[in-house]
């Protein structure tokens, strides 16, 4: 029986200044597509830069976004990131164990981190990030997922 393949796919929308670095956290999958809403900046181009297959896109909502890159996903698995999170090695061996030996079809993945760079901390010491398309805060660890195809 062959390796489980996986698929990240990361929304981004003026994320030059962070995309590499998101790319680079996830390089041990066997495919990173970046869905780029329509950037004003270089995203498109760094993100391809660090190894990452570009379609950029309009923005029809969060729900839609993903599951345009899902269909687009070409592997057994797909992780779903933002552009403000890692993938840690640490994390990257346990995802990797977890899609060869599945014990259930989907998994939330509460380990990721956002960059500390674009977050910051609420009077009750809460870390959020700014929205990239509207601005607003959300929590700086949302769940990622990762689901079979």
């Amino acid at each position: 029986m062959s390796r489980p393949t996986l698929s990240v796919v990361i929304a981004a929308r003026n994320e030059a200044h962070q995309i590499a670095e998101c790319v680079r956290s996830v390089s041990f999958a066997d495919e990173v597509i970046v869905l780029d809403s329509s950037s004003t900046d270089a995203t498109e181009a760094v993100a391809r830069e660090a190894g990452a297959k570009v379609h950029v896109t309009d923005w029809p909502g969060y729900g839609r976004q993903q599951q345009r890159g899902i269909g687009l996903a070409t592997s057994d698995w797909v992780m779903s990131l933002d552009a403000d999170e890692r993938v840690s090695e640490e994390l990257a061996r346990e995802v990797r164990a977890a899609i060869e030996n599945p014990v259930a079809d989907g998994y939330r993945l509460p380990g990721i981190r956002a960059s500390a760079a674009n977050s910051s901390t609420t009077a009750d010491g809460a870390r959020t990030t700014p929205c990239g398309w509207c601005g607003a805060s959300a929590p700086a660890s949302p769940t990622t997922s990762c689901m079979r195809t």
